[in-house]
């Protein structure tokens, strides 16, 4: 896993409950996307030369631990897997100090033309970076949540 982003938690992004709302994780770990897509040579910068750019089509929050005004955190990132045309990662969030788990961001994103907005196959230079992160990221654990979904809560029997 590599570090995407770090940051505190800045009092604007503080609810009514005194900790950190929950839209303000996605912001976090849509800004530390931008690091990691950068690292990968996908998206991003990378489509202005190559006219291609990157669409999330799923992407999901497990939130362990609350995070309260200051408090700082970094986020890793980790690349699970990919194809021809799409990506698989995951982003834990971390507390600063004892690197405790806050919450995980799963992610799926396509690679899209920008000019016809279909998907399309990475072009050799992302295919490079995917490749690059996948031998740095192939080995290690992945989180047991990756891949789960929501469970329905039945309606109580009365």
């Amino acid at each position: 896993m590599r570090e995407t982003f770090s940051g505190c938690v800045e009092e604007a992004w503080i609810d009514l409950n005194q900790h950190m709302n929950m839209g303000y994780y996605l912001v976090v770990f849509d800004l530390a996307t931008a690091n990691f897509y950068r690292d990968l040579n996908i998206g991003g910068v990378c489509h202005l030369e190559s006219g291609q750019t990157i669409f999330s089509i799923e992407s999901r929050i497990c939130y362990r631990k609350e995070l309260r005004l200051g408090e700082a955190f970094v986020i890793h990132s980790q690349l699970l897997g990919f194809d021809h045309n799409k990506v698989h990662y995951l982003h834990k969030m971390l507390t600063a100090d004892e690197l405790e788990l806050v919450a995980m961001n799963e992610c799926m994103s396509i690679n899209v033309d920008e000019r016809s907005r279909k998907s399309t196959p990475f072009n050799e230079a992302s295919v490079a970076g995917l490749r690059k992160a996948r031998f740095e990221d192939e080995g290690l654990e992945v989180d047991p949540w990756v891949g789960q979904s929501l469970r329905q809560i039945k309606w109580p029997v009365e």
